[in-house]
Formats: C-alpha cells, structure tokens, sequence
C-alpha cells in the first residue's frame, strides 16, 4: 500500500541526530531539506521520500546503494541511509551555491560565456562518462540545468540521483515505473518519454539540451514537438545554436546538434567521445546565416558565399570589440582554414562565481526570440473577449513586426487561424494579445499553441510556441491529516486520511469525489472566499479524474486548519467546608485470656532424715606387752 507522509517543520529532530533547517526543494514525491548533523555540528542536505510503499522504498533504497560506492569530484557523496517513521532518508554532503536553473532566471534571457560553459561541460562528462562505466551502468535521467550547482569555488556538482538506474538489464520492465521524483519533459530524449528503455545516450542528450540553453539563453524545442513535427512531415523545429547566439561557435553547434538527435543511435556512443569532440572542436564563432542558404548552393559555391557575405556583412558593420572568448596571447585563427578543421585548444584559467565574465551581445541580422512571457497561460473562453491574454516576446529585430501580423492555431492543426494583436514592438520587445483562441481539443485541459509573426517584408517571419490551459494552476492536495478529524471534515480508512469534494461551495452541499493527500487538483475558479472549484488532475482512484467539484481551500493546501474546539468546561467542585479534626480512638488491641494459677497451698517443710551416722571405727586392744622374761626369742 502506498502512503502519503508529511513535511517536516525546521527544528525537527530526525533520527535522533539530524535537525532540519530548511526545505530546499519539493519533488513530485520526494523533499530535500538542509539540516545540521548534532553529533558533528557539519550541515548535511537530507533527502525524504513523500510516499512510501513496496516499489518507491525499492526506488529509495537503489538509489542509496548506488551513490555509496561512486567517488567523484562532480558528485555529491552520500554519507548515511536510513528508514523511520517519517519515512525513508538519504544523508548526502551539503553542496553551497546556487544552481543553474536560478541562475538562468536571474540572468534574464542571458547566455553564459563560451568559455565558462565549456568547462561545466568538460567536468560533467567526465563524470557521466565515469557513471555509464559502472557495473551495472548507472544512468541519471534527469539532467537539467536546476540539478547542477555552482560552488563558490566554481567547481559544478551533478545533483539529484532520484531516477537514477543502475540495472541495464532491467530498463525495459522499469521503463514504465514512476521514479521517486519524475522526469522533466523540456530534457527528457523521446526513449524516456515514451517509456522505451534509456541508456548513457539519453543523458548525453539530457546535458546536450542544457548546455544548449546555457549558451544560447534559450531552451531547444523538446524532444516531444520535435517528434510531433516530423510524424506530420513538417521539419525539424529545432533551431541550430549559432543561429540563436552569436556566441556559439558552428563546430560546437553541430556538436550540440548530434548530442540532440531523436534517434539514440545517431547520437555519440559515450560521453568520453563527445567530450574528446568538444575539446577539439574550434571555438571562433561563426557568422550566422540564414538557413535557407544552405540547401540551395553546393560545395565550391558555399566557401565563396560565405566568404562573399563574410566582407559584406564586415563592411557595413562597426568595429566591434575582440571576441569575450579571445585568450590573451592566442593568434586568432585564420578565415582561410576550413570550419571543420580542429584548432588546438588553450585552456582557459579557472572561473569562479566571483569572477565570471557576462557574454557581450553581438548584433545579429536575424529575427531572434529568446523568451516569451508567460510561456503558459490560463484563459476562459468565455471572457476572453472582455480579458484578452497578453504576452511579451523578447529578442532581437523584433520591430519588423511593428505593423505586421500575427496568428495562432493549435500546434500542428491549421483548421482554425485566429488572430492576434501587436500592441507595441521595438528592437528587442514585442506584446501581442489575443481576445480569441481556437478553442481545446476535446479531453484536453491544455495544450500547444504556435503564434506566427509576419512582418511586411516576406522575409520577415517567424513563430513560436505558447501552451494555453483552461486552468488556472496545479495544486497538490497535502491538507488531508488524520489530525484534523475533529473538524468534522477527514476520516480514515484503510488506505489512510481522506475527505470529501462537494457539489457547491458548502459545506451542506452533496458529498462528491474522495480526496487525499498527493492527489492533484486543476483549479478552475478561486472567486469564492476559502472555496476552490478544481478538475481532479490526478487521484489514488484513476475513476475520479477529470471530475469537477468544490474543495475547501485549507484541505488542499494545508494553511488555515480551523482551531481545534476548546476543551469541554468542567463545574468547579463545591467548596471544602473545613470540618474539625476527627479524633479516632486506638485500636482495640485484644489481649489474650489471663490464666489464673490455682492456689499455692503451703507444704509443711519436708524433713531430711539425718545423714546415717557411720558406726565408730573399731577400737584396736592396746597391745599387751610381753612379760619380760617372756621374750620372743
């Protein structure tokens, strides 16, 4: 049985030993909290799983052993693994620092200098390369730019093995099961999407995606729109990485290139070989050009367009400071060698967060989109006209699109073409609203929109993609306690806590869908106080989705419980009245009967005969004496 657990509040003592600071981050069903060893005063990063049950403990557990036996300076170390009432928790070293994924965001569309990302790329391969050779393979499957973290060392750190695997043998039977955090669907290849079974190839792919979007200040095309062009024979909507910056040299766009290929097949074998390709590979820029060109003109007649554009895009441009990648000392390379051919490489000093340099932009004649905000929106079809959606496109030369036009239709579906507004544009910022959208397809709750920009010149096109939602958020239900029963609204059973959905905004209302937490909700209207109306998006019980009901705000989000009731008041006692002492006599104790003697009766005294008297000694006869003449002789 699956069970959801709970968050854990900073100041809890884990285990008897780790006290949680802080939650860092909050998977689909995992948590990553900063917390302080006791026993060694060092902070640790403490991972907990949110759901435990047979095949996520299994999950956990993998993912423990795994890490415990890797060693290297990319990787985080693991130092502890355990289970308890909580539920189950890996002790990993605590890496400071911030990661890309704030840091692209904080840069605002910005790329990454070439020299600095290459170094991240360098290290990174290393370590995968490091990874797939283990016996059994171990592969991350989820490489992106918010799991990898800059030290203020500089030195990058690969985080977060949640979908980590490390039984090729097994990918098949295990292609299909929920890992404990999830992949991320902008860098995921189309073998792990489509639950095919991955491979080192597939992180080679997930890591070619980001450091696309670290050089370029803009995410690819993923895997799965690039998919859905090509089944409609449409082309390949990813845009090489050149032609997005200039900054990006054409050998290391074409290394990107290969390392984003649908089919694995045709992607480098090992993250070795493509780390050996990237070292070799030139870092001069490359002067962008339309893509168009290259289809039309073959071998010869390419090196002499190139070279003809070359010096008349040279002479109607200003001087233009030394390349940011220039390496003091280092000749420039010729523009008679051939692109492909390999140029040695100087490594660059080390780059720490205190000194990185931020890339400078280099004109470019080419329209360029490198962020629309917001990517997703939310729209009611029927006060769109009253509440238009509104989007800001960023990039470069975008004012050709001044007094143009601009159109939307479903991804891939041209039945239906509404129109948009350009309510303003400049060089580099263009708003559009759109009061009308071809409405969702049927069972869809959102979906892939394409804008296309036409601006007066036929030349002057380009598109890109929005996803609208007829939601206005995705909230996970993380309300329902057993605790909370005396509110009258969760009770249990024996899957756990649960509550019940309502019809309308009441309590008295009818009783609809059971609901607990982990299960998520699309919420569709919040114009009632406390009340959200919400589409079940995903629920224990599969019959329950897309249903529509009425949930009490504190149930889903855990904030606002109601007060327990007061304790019941209990009547003071009567007063005392003091009564006096009570004085209780000792015990009776019971003596035993007194036996009487009878009486002494006086004995006259008993007379001792006189001892017997001994008779005289016999008296010897005096001795006669002889007469004298009667002598004896």
């Amino acid at each position: 049985m699956t069970q959801a657990l709970n968050l854990l509040p900073p100041g809890t003592l884990v285990h008897e030993r780790y006290r949680i600071e802080q939650l860092f981050g909050q998977g689909g069903m995992g948590a990553v909290y900063k917390a302080i060893d006791v026993r060694l005063g060092n902070p640790v990063a403490l991972k907990q799983t949110l759901v435990s049950g047979m095949q996520m403990d299994k999950a956990f557990e993998r993912e423990a052993k795994l890490l415990a036996n890797l060693r290297h300076q990319a990787l985080p170390k693991v130092s502890d693994y355990f289970t308890d009432a909580n539920g189950q928790f890996l002790v990993m070293e605590f890496i400071p620092g911030d990661d890309l994924g704030n840091m692209l965001t904080e840069r605002k569309g910005q790329p990454f200098p070439l020299e600095v990302v290459l170094q991240w790329a360098d290290r990174l391969l290393d370590a995968l390369d490091y990874l797939h050779r283990q016996e059994p393979q171990i592969v991350h499957r989820d490489i992106k730019p918010e799991n990898l973290k800059l030290t203020p060392d500089g030195d990058i750190i690969l985080l977060d093995f949640g979908l980590a695997k490390g039984q090729v043998a097994m990918q098949t039977q295990m292609s299909n099961t929920k890992s404990v955090f999830g992949y991320t669907a902008q860098y995921a290849p189309p073998e792990q999407i489509e639950g095919s079974g991955t491979d080192g190839r597939s992180d080679i792919y997930s890591l070619s995606v980001t450091l696309y979007y670290l050089l370029t200040g803009s995410p690819p095309a993923n895997a799965l729109s690039r998919t859905s062009s090509l089944a409609r024979r449409k082309d390949d909507p990813l845009q090489p990485a050149h032609l997005v910056h200039r900054q990006v040299p054409l050998g290391i766009s074409s290394i990107l290139a290969k390392g984003m290929e649908l089919d694995p097949n045709r992607r480098y074998r090992t993250a070795g070989e493509m780390r050996e390709a990237l070292r070799k590979a030139p870092r001069t820029p490359a002067m962008a050009m339309p893509m168009w060109v290259w289809p039309t003109v073959g071998g010869t007649a390419v090196v002499l367009l190139l070279a003809l554009l070359g010096w008349l895009f040279a002479s109607a441009q200003p001087s233009l400071p030394p390349s940011p990648t220039a390496v003091a000392g280092v000749t420039p390379a010729s523009t008679d060698i051939p692109l492909d051919v390999p140029q040695p490489v100087v490594p660059p000093p080390p780059t720490t967060v205190a000194n990185m340099p931020t890339s400078t932009p280099v004109p470019d004649a080419l329209v360029t989109i490198t962020q629309v905000t917001p990517d997703a929106a939310f729209f009611r079809a029927t006060t769109l006209a009253e509440q238009p959606l509104e989007f800001v496109v960023t990039g470069r030369n975008l004012d050709r699109f001044k007094n143009g036009k601009a159109q939307v239709h479903l991804e891939g579906d041209r039945s239906t073409i509404n129109t948009a507004q350009i309510t303003a544009a400049s060089a580099t910022e263009l708003v559009l609203q759109m009061n009308k959208v071809p409405a969702l397809p049927n069972g869809s709750s959102e979906s892939v929109y394409t804008v296309e920009l036409e601006g007066l010149s036929p030349n002057d096109k380009t598109s890109f993609s929005i996803t609208l939602r007829d939601f206005i958020r995705i909230e996970k239900v993380v309300g329902v306690q057993a605790d909370y029963a005396y509110t009258g609204r969760v009770a249990t059973d024996e899957q756990g806590a649960f509550t019940a959905m309502r019809e309308q905004s009441n309590v008295e209302s009818a009783i609809g869908a059971r609901l607990r937490n982990g299960d998520e909700l699309e919420l569709l209207n919040e114009d009632v106080a406390n009340w959200y109306q919400a589409r079940i998006r995903r629920s224990h019980d599969a019959t329950l989705e897309k249903q529509i009901w009425w949930i009490e705000r504190w149930l889903v989000t855990g904030k606002g419980v109601p007060e327990p009731p007061p304790p019941t008041e209990v009547p003071p006692p009567p007063p005392v009245v003091e009564q006096p002492p009570v004085v209780v006599p000792p015990p009776v104790v019971e003596q035993p009967p007194v036996v009487v003697p009878p009486p002494v009766v006086e004995q006259p005294p008993v007379v001792a005969p006189p001892p017997p008297v001994a008779p005289p000694p016999p008296v010897a006869p005096p001795p006669v004496e002889p007469p004298p003449d009667e002598l004896p002789f």
